[in-house]
């Protein structure tokens, strides 16, 4: 699992520096396991912050590659990346659980773009996980 040293680390390697919002949106992220949208970061600071400080912050520590984003119900939802390989899932609408797939379908799409430099991606999957599917 990733500690706030690494993320400082990759924070200077990407040029950034770690303000005092950041810090404790870090903080906030390494004391939580799964996602959390904007709103919920904003409730969970210590220090007032407007929440579009809370989305350039998050948007900066995505870029760095510090958390994952999903979007869902017309939200983006941050996750911290815990590992530093890279991952897609299934994420289920119910229950929230989610599982890693264990390939990146981007792998095959790449070679069907041309003329293009991809420097990133986003690969999501949303349904119902077998056992919300029982319970309905």
């Amino acid at each position: 699992m990733i500690n706030k040293e690494e993320i400082i680390e990759k924070l200077r390697n990407n040029g950034q520096r770690l303000t005092r919002i950041k810090s404790e949106v870090v903080d906030i992220f390494l004391e939580t396991k799964g996602y959390l949208d904007a709103a919920s970061v904003h409730e969970k600071l210590d220090k007032n912050a407007d929440l579009s400080t809370v989305y350039r912050n998050l948007e900066s520590l995505y870029d760095a590659g510090i958390l994952d984003i999903v979007y869902k119900n017309d939200k983006r939802w941050f996750k911290l990346i815990e590992s530093h390989e890279h991952t897609h899932y299934v994420v289920c609408e119910k229950c929230g659980s989610k599982k890693e797939l264990d390939f990146c379908p981007f792998s095959h799409i790449n070679s069907q773009i041309e003329g293009y430099d991809i420097h990133s991606h986003v690969f999501e999957l949303f349904g119902i996980c077998p056992k919300c599917r029982k319970e309905q």
